[in-house]
């Protein structure tokens, strides 16, 4: 009920002070009760009930509600209902490395391929800080002249860099 409460500019709760607040709680309890009491919802109740269910089902769910097995399950039903919300919570929870692994993988196969001009050598890779390159792509990439500066120092050929 609290979220009811008047906010600030900036969405912030006001300090209300503790009596005002109670006594704004307490009413706007009293104007809920009043508008959902059951003289102003039977009518609604019944017509959802008449055009859900026959006169027959009608005369059973009665006879069910009055027997103990009908009183055990009201006295059990909200029991029943908060069990029954937090089932799908666990399994959500158990699924969910499953769900994100999925959705890696799909966003790892719909990823463009790689093109040869973001293809580095290693000398450009670590270069490419210093240089300034735009988006980190080595322009020297674009010629495939200049993608054999590891094999002409010597160091043998080497994996490209991705960036």
């Amino acid at each position: 009920m609290e979220s009811l409460l008047p906010a600030g500019p900036n969405g912030e709760r006001r300090g209300l002070p503790a009596e005002q607040t109670t006594k704004m709680m307490d009413a706007m309890l009293e104007m809920i009760a009043a508008e959902m009491s059951w003289e102003k919802v039977k009518a609604d109740y019944v017509t959802l009930y008449a055009d859900t269910f026959s006169a027959a089902e009608l005369a059973e769910l009665i006879a069910f509600y009055r027997s103990p097995a009908g009183k055990a399950f009201v006295a059990k039903q909200s029991e029943l209902t908060r069990k029954s919300i937090a089932m799908p919570q666990k399994s959500t929870l158990r699924l969910m490395p499953k769900i994100m692994a999925m959705s890696a993988e799909s966003a790892r196969k719909a990823a463009p391929p790689v093109r040869p001009t973001e293809l580095i050598c290693r000398r450009h890779a670590a270069l490419r800080c210093r240089t300034g390159h735009q988006q980190g792509r080595c322009l020297a990439s674009i010629r495939p002249a200049h993608r054999v500066h590891d094999l002409l120092e010597g160091n043998g050929p080497v994996p490209d860099v991705r960036v």
